[in-house]
């Protein structure tokens, strides 16, 4: 049986020894320029080794790092380029040290935010061996080390203005330049911020704003501020606004810039906005001092809306011609009279979107007898809306009625201005157009011998006529901005109805009414508001004279008046010697007395008679 022995080796053990001391017994920070005095530090670094069973050489790699644990390092190594991390080699003997000096220097006092804790000098040391160089039967050393590196630290000593905590003191203070907007309106909403820190430095100072979703960022401005402001929105939030407002911001600074804010559509799901805004920064503050960190600015909102109404016709006056053994038979709508048409508009002015209104119009459909007066042919109305009329009021004789296109009707609304506008051509042309032109025939005036009846029939629907008859119209998610509402009444003047014995006009006169229900919104306004409109007709028959008789003794008095008016006239002018025509003779006379010694000779004095000869006068 063979025996077989096997010899290991152990690796030579290297142990390094390592010291860092400090010339000074910390670091003074100073509230005073740094180039007034110097802010930093010096070290000393030794290293030396035992060893046994290797060589009395090696070689050693050595890394030295200043406040490596911050990733902005607050002291940085006094050469060239300001490195806060050295790598360097080092070839040493058994049982010799080296060592060597460095200095560090101390970030500028608004670049460190970490004043208190002390700063650490890190030292790491490996082992460079090259076994290609390495004595036959020699293997590698091993390098044994207590821990991954040294460290030795120096305190820190800084005069804070919180002594302990060297926190900053962030005060924050808002304006707003409205505390009220209108329900459904568009409008801007701008806030003046002021944050002061009155303590120490405040590094990553920020100022976040939390606004509602139909709020937009539209701008930000500085107004007073030691280093520039950015602002943007928070993505995939887009309700939170952050502000960078200092990095740091410096002890006993204060900074002032405003926000401003686009507001498309005021929403009406709540009686207030709330924006709340708060402040911070990555050195926490103390808690006595965090109650001024934050705002909250409110909003109230308002109801308001304001509505504007009118009307038109396509006539105000009518002359309408007699008829003779008018039996009342009419198949067709132009048999029946002239056509009269009453068009009433609705105007939102805003701001507010009316949820729900009611336009309302009393009609002259029939007089006090039950008879037809304006007979109800065909109703029209643009927008969201919809019309109620008692099926018995609506053409309830089945006439044929005329065709005119939709459009017709509502073209006018390209014209409407909202102002009282003419829109009686606009009638006229339509007609024009469609053929249908002897119904406004009838409107023409041919004043007769016969009197007027001054006494009128009132179909007044204004004051509560009974013949009146309801149309009701519901009209929902009017805005400001879904054009105007225009209701379109075409009528008949029934003629057959309208001319009487007695020689009487009527006056005929339709009413409409626009009143809010509710608008869409949480509150509704106290009161929320009504118009009013009517149009009226006044209609004459052709055959009665329009113009007034005058009386046989005014024109006689009048007669008198004028002659003894004209008889005190001469009067007056005669005893004023008006009439005495002496001007020619008194020149005469002057011209004698006067003349020679003017002018040193007679003058020669020329009459042209009548029958133009001329006789000179020396």
């Amino acid at each position: 049986m063979d025996i077989v022995f096997y010899f290991f080796r152990t690796r030579p053990i290297i142990r390094p020894e390592i010291s860092v001391s400090f010339s000074e017994d910390g670091v003074h920070l100073s509230r005073l320029n740094s180039s007034t005095s110097f802010n930093g530090f010096s070290f000393e670094m030794c290293l030396s080794y035992s060893v046994r069973g290797t060589t009395d050489q090696h070689s050693f790699r050595i890394l030295l790092g200043l406040d490596a644990d911050k990733s902005t390092p607050r002291a940085l190594f006094d050469m060239e380029g300001a490195p806060s991390k050295l790598e360097l080699t080092v070839n040493l003997t058994k049982q010799q040290a080296h060592c060597r000096i460095w200095t560090a220097v101390m970030r500028d006092l608004n670049q460190i935010q970490d004043k208190l804790s002390p700063i650490p000098v890190r030292v790491s040391v490996s082992l460079i061996e090259d076994e290609g160089f390495l004595p036959a039967g020699k293997v590698t050393p091993y390098l044994e080390t207590p821990n991954q590196y040294w460290e030795e630290q120096i305190p820190v000593f800084y005069e804070c203005i919180n002594n302990g905590t060297c926190a900053p003191d962030l005060t924050l203070q808002v304006e707003s330049n409205t505390d009220s907007m209108y329900m459904g309106d568009s409008d801007e909403v701008s806030i003046n911020v002021t944050v002061t820190n009155s303590a120490d430095e405040a590094f990553g100072a920020k100022l976040y704003v939390y606004i509602p979703e139909s709020f937009e960022l539209s701008s930000f401005k500085s107004i007073r501020a030691e280093s520039s402001i950015t602002c943007e929105l928070l993505a995939p939030m887009e309700t939170v606004v952050s502000c960078n407002i200092g990095n740091p911001l410096p002890s006993m600074m204060t900074t002032k810039f405003t926000l401003s804010f686009d507001v498309n559509d005021v929403p009406g799901h709540t009686e207030t906005l709330l924006l709340n805004l708060t402040t911070n920064s990555t050195k926490m503050e103390e808690a006595s001092t965090l109650m001024d960190n934050n705002h909250t600015v409110t909003i109230r909102l308002i109801p308001k809306v304001e509505v504007e109404m009118g009307g038109f016709s396509n006539v105000k006056r009518l002359v309408y011609k007699e008829r003779e053994n008018d039996d009342g038979d009419y198949s067709h709508e132009q048999e029946v009279g002239a056509e009269i048409v009453h068009s009433y508009w609705v105007k939102n002015k805003g701001p507010a979107v009316i949820g729900d209104a009611t336009l309302r119009v009393s009609w002259p459909m029939r007089t006090e007898d039950d008879e037809y007066l304006l007979y109800l042919a065909e109703l029209r109305i643009t927008g969201d809306g919809e019309c109620y009329v008692d099926p018995d009021d609506l053409n309830p004789d089945s006439l044929q009625l005329n065709y005119y296109p939709y459009d017709s009707y509502v073209s006018h609304r390209k014209e409407f201005n909202g102002s009282e506008t003419d829109y009686s051509d606009i009638f006229t042309r339509r007609r024009r157009d469609t053929g249908v032109g002897d119904a406004l025939s009838e409107t023409l005036f041919s004043p007769t011998e016969r009197p007027l009846n001054k006494n009128a029939y009132d179909a007044n629907c204004f004051e509560g006529y009974a013949g009146c008859v309801n149309i009701v119209c519901n009209i929902t998610n009017f805005s400001k901005n879904s054009g105007n509402v225009v209701l379109t009444i075409r009528s008949r003047l029934y003629t057959k109805t309208v001319q009487n014995p007695e020689s009487r006009p009527w006056n005929i006169v339709s009413s409409a009414s626009f009143t809010i229900n509710r608008l869409p919104y949480v509150a509704q306004p106290a009161n929320l508001s009504s118009k009013s409109q009517k149009l009226s007709l006044w209609v004459t028959p052709k055959t009665r004279n329009l113009i007034h008789s005058v009386p046989l003794w005014a024109i006689i008095l009048s007669v008198a008046l004028g002659n003894l008016l004209m008889i005190c006239l001469i009067f007056c002018l005669w005893k004023v010697g008006f009439f005495k025509r002496n001007r020619v003779r008194r020149m005469h006379e002057l011209l004698d007395e006067d003349g020679d010694e003017k002018n040193g000779k007679g003058m020669e004095i020329v009459h042209v008679s009548h029958d133009c000869q001329v006789n000179r006068v020396e």
